[in-house]
């Protein structure tokens, strides 16, 4: 059973990064994230990107994270001194049984422990943001909203994974959202024992949480006006697939690289209108500048294709003749 002693049972160890005189979160805005060491510099710039346009904001960031070395952990702290402000680090037991429970084996099992968040941070509202989300504008005003009768905000998804995903899970008159935002109401959640029923309805749908977390919180908020539906500013999906690319990028206010990450030399092969650099603006802010772009282990055939096709863009014909040649063994 989730609950505060439950959940406190995971935590194995708390660290303060930055300054630690702090008595209530209450006096701040609090953001939490939650990563590992593959997701760290995503994070990091995320909260880059945050401090840069919201300077005269008091933030806390709070991390539940795993498999952190220490140049992480060292990164991170000169995030806090840079921008004179603070990351509280939680430790949690990935071995813990809680979580094994929610092992659907299709993601990392990290992506459950957003669910945790509301037992751990003692505060009324807290925002939620994935590693892989850029803010590029003043981002105060999402936590004016009243959500007082609602137990979270979120932004719907794109039409398309809205029609897939309801289709598929049979939820009726529902606009499903994306998970990478959510505005928590801190005692809503926990009054109404919101943890407890997400693992009634993993047991109960198993494998056909494609989208482990966010189609369980979907499926959760889905009978009731739960929900308070955010504009898409606040959690700007797919934006490359969009018409208006320049307008709407414009007014965002989080901007959310799903699929493919900035980090990774896949992002170099596939077009991206307006935003190919955005990321790497702000990660030269960053601890993380100058680090090399990440390589998959394994490519797909897909991937080879838009690597021979980045080459051969590039002038490189010798390479790219290589890498066409990989993908049509692939394909063929």
């Amino acid at each position: 059973m989730i609950e505060k002693k439950t959940i406190s049972n995971i935590i194995l160890n708390r660290k303060i990064l930055g300054n630690n005189n702090i008595e209530f979160y209450d006096d701040y805005l609090n953001i939490c994230y939650v990563f590992d060491h593959g997701a760290v510099r995503g994070a990091g710039v995320s909260i880059c990107s945050i401090c840069e346009n919201n300077k005269n904001s008091k933030f806390i960031f709070h991390a539940l994270c795993t498999d952190l070395t220490d140049n992480d952990i060292n990164k991170l702290e000169l995030i806090t001194k840079k921008y004179n402000t603070t990351i509280v680090l939680y430790f949690i037991d990935k071995n813990a049984n809680i979580i094994k429970q929610l092992d659907l084996g299709n993601f990392h099992v990290a992506t459950w422990y957003r669910i945790f968040i509301p037992y751990i941070i003692e505060c009324k509202k807290v925002l939620y943001i994935d590693a892989d989300i850029l803010n590029l504008a003043p981002l105060t005003n999402i936590f004016k909203i009243d959500i007082n009768n609602y137990f979270i905000a979120a932004a719907p998804d794109t039409k398309k994974t809205n029609k897939d995903r309801n289709s598929m899970l049979n939820l009726k008159n529902h606009i499903y959202f994306n998970a990478g935002v959510l505005l928590i109401n801190i005692d809503k959640w926990i009054n109404n024992n919101c943890s407890n029923k997400i693992l009634d309805i993993v047991k109960k749908y198993g494998h056909k949480l494609v989208l482990p977390d966010q189609d369980a919180l979907n499926i959760l908020f889905s009978t009731n006006k739960d929900t308070y539906y955010l504009d898409k500013k606040y959690n700007r999906v797919g934006l490359w697939k969009e018409q208006n690319i320049k307008e709407k990028l414009d007014e965002t206010v989080l901007l959310h690289f799903v699929q493919t990450k900035p980090w990774q030399e896949a992002w170099l092969y596939e077009k991206r209108p307006y935003i190919e650099n955005l990321y790497a603006e702000y990660e030269k802010l960053s601890p993380w500048k100058d680090m090399p772009l990440e390589k998959k282990e394994k490519l797909s055939y897909h991937d080879k294709r838009k690597r021979a096709t980045f080459m051969f863009k590039h002038g490189n014909i010798l390479k790219g003749l290589y890498w066409y040649k990989e993908y049509l063994k692939d394909k063929l």
